[in-house]
């Protein structure tokens, strides 16, 4: 790993547990409706989606932080792969996603 990543990976390892889960190496044709489905494939419901297309990131808000840390378990042996692409998952900075999407903003979407 590259010095940066390694920060990176070191910083996303430190964060607090949340219900809100910070998805990376999103593919610019992942859609709102391809992450609910993922989460749902773990047995839980997402609440919100918000993808960050600019970033190629995306975060999903769960029920609880311990159906969001049962998700992060569950994920950890084999990342999950969408669209052939294999998605890195982690406890995202924020604990709630709140407000509304705007044309500005990113697009939510409730699941």
């Amino acid at each position: 790993l590259t010095s940066s990543r390694l920060r990176l990976s070191s910083r996303m390892a430190q964060r607090l547990p949340s219900r809100v889960l910070h998805v990376r190496n999103c593919d610019n044709e992942l859609e709102p409706e391809d992450l609910a489905a993922l989460v749902r494939s773990y047995g839980v419901e997402a609440e919100k989606v918000v993808l960050l297309r600019d970033k190629c990131q995306a975060l999903v808000q769960l029920p609880s932080v311990a159906a969001a840390a049962a998700l992060l378990q569950s994920a950890s042996s084999t990342p999950p792969v969408v669209k052939g692409r294999a998605l890195a998952l982690g406890f995202s900075a924020h604990q709630e996603l709140t407000g509304p999407a705007t044309a500005a903003a990113p697009r939510e979407v409730p699941c």
